[in-house]
C-alpha cells in the first residue's frame, strides 16, 4: 500500500504529521520530541507498504525545525522502503513435497 506522509508547519509553530490525508500526530512548539514508538504508530508499517514523505511550509515558519523532522522521516522511510526491496530478492522454500527422510534417528 502506498503511504504518503506530509509534515506541515502551522502558524503556531506546531508540526503536523499527516498520513494519506489523515492527521496522525501534532508536535507542539513547546515540546519538540517524538519517540520511536510514536513514529512506528504513525507510519503503521505493514509488509509491502511503500512510503513517500514531503513537507509544506509556505510561510517559511521555523524552517530548521521542520527540516529536521523531514530528514528524520526521510531516513526512516528510506530504510523501510529498502526492506521491501530486500524481500523481493528473498528465496522462499516450499517444503510441501519434502525430500527429507523421516527415518533417521536423533
Amino acid at each position: 500500500m502506498e503511504k504518503n506522509i506530509k509534515l506541515t508547519m502551522d502558524a503556531n509553530r506546531a508540526v503536523r504529521i499527516i498520513v494519506n490525508e489523515e492527521e496522525k500526530y501534532i508536535i507542539p512548539e513547546n515540546n519538540r520530541n517524538i519517540s520511536a514508538d510514536r513514529i512506528y504508530e504513525i507510519i503503521n508499517f505493514s509488509i509491502g507498504d511503500r512510503y513517500t514523505v514531503i513537507s509544506e511550509n509556505p510561510k517559511k515558519i521555523d524552517e530548521p525545525v521542520l527540516n529536521f523532522f523531514l530528514e528524520l522521516f526521510k531516513e526512516i522511510i528510506s530504510k523501510i522502503n529498502s526492506l521491501d526491496d530486500t524481500n523481493e530478492n528473498t528465496i522462499s522454500y516450499d517444503n510441501t513435497e519434502s525430500d527429507f527422510r523421516d527415518d533417521i534417528p536423533f
